[in-house]
């Protein structure tokens, strides 16, 4: 399948847009979620021991739910920030993701949103 037309800066703005506007609502709504993300894309702070994120593939599920959902917020720069603990010792990192970043989201164990674009970051790569 050619994924060009995914790629445009058109339609990775108006993802960007579809996606804020989703998790606000589910935010706005007191409803607890789960996103999957790519690794390459989130920000960890501080960062994860290695013992912790090599055990993370290239995909990574991420569970906003309690204290995550408290924390969690959007940004004008078009992030998903919010807090999480990993691992037995619940080592808490501040993440940060671009809104391209989210490839899915899931309610209740069910699939709810599905990301196609690609991140604008990629696309600035293959420009080089």
């Amino acid at each position: 399948m050619d994924m060009k037309e995914f790629e445009t800066e058109t339609f990775q703005d108006m993802m960007e847009i579809i996606l804020f506007n989703f998790i606000s609502y589910l935010m706005s709504n007191s409803l607890e979620f789960s996103i999957v993300v790519e690794k390459k894309e989130v920000e960890f702070n501080p960062k994860l021991p290695d013992e912790i994120s090599a055990n993370f593939g290239d995909a990574i599920l991420l569970n906003v739910h309690g204290y995550s959902f408290e924390s969690a917020k959007l940004t004008d720069d078009k992030h998903f920030i919010f807090e999480a603990g990993f691992g037995r010792d619940n080592i808490s990192s501040q993440l940060k993701i671009p809104l391209l970043g989210i490839k899915n989201i899931i309610r209740n164990n069910d699939l709810v949103f599905i990301n196609v674009a690609q991140s604008k970051r990629k696309k600035e790569f293959r420009n080089i």
